[in-house]
């Protein structure tokens, strides 16, 4: 038996595929989200409690713009329990972001818990001005 350890290598980031290819493309019915909320949850039960993850992308690409009201609950609950437990167990915050549905990306983000990459970009380079005597 060898004394020599092997670097460990984690996994950080996260890009998810939210709806899955059979959804249905238009006018999905209530049954429909709940059975994505459901998977979800399902799926994110299953990462250990004591991850690495960082980041998570959401990938909405291909979206109709008028179901984004439609998932963005399930996008919330699904989202604040993963990052509730992260939080919890692991003692760090993750970051959500959305690719895809453009026009309604931003607003997408605020509803999601924790912070933005993009927040977290300004408040690093706020604390770098600052840090510079730039205000």
């Amino acid at each position: 038996m060898s004394d020599v350890s092997l670097p460990v290598k984690y996994i950080t980031g996260l890009r998810i595929n939210m709806l899955p290819d059979d959804f249905p493309e238009y006018e999905p019915t209530p049954e429909d989200w709940d059975a994505l909320a459901e998977a979800w949850h399902e799926a994110f039960s299953c990462l250990p409690g004591r991850h690495h993850i960082e980041n998570v992308m959401l990938d909405l690409r291909g979206i109709d713009p008028f179901t984004v009201p439609d998932i963005v609950p399930v996008l919330v609950e699904v989202t604040t329990g993963l990052y509730t437990r992260t939080k919890k167990e692991s003692g760090r915050d993750l970051v959500f972001d959305v690719m895809g549905a453009e026009r309604q990306r931003k607003w997408i983000e605020t509803q999601l818990p924790g912070k933005s990459e993009d927040e977290l970009f300004e408040e690093e380079l706020a604390a770098a001005r600052r840090q510079r005597g730039g205000g």
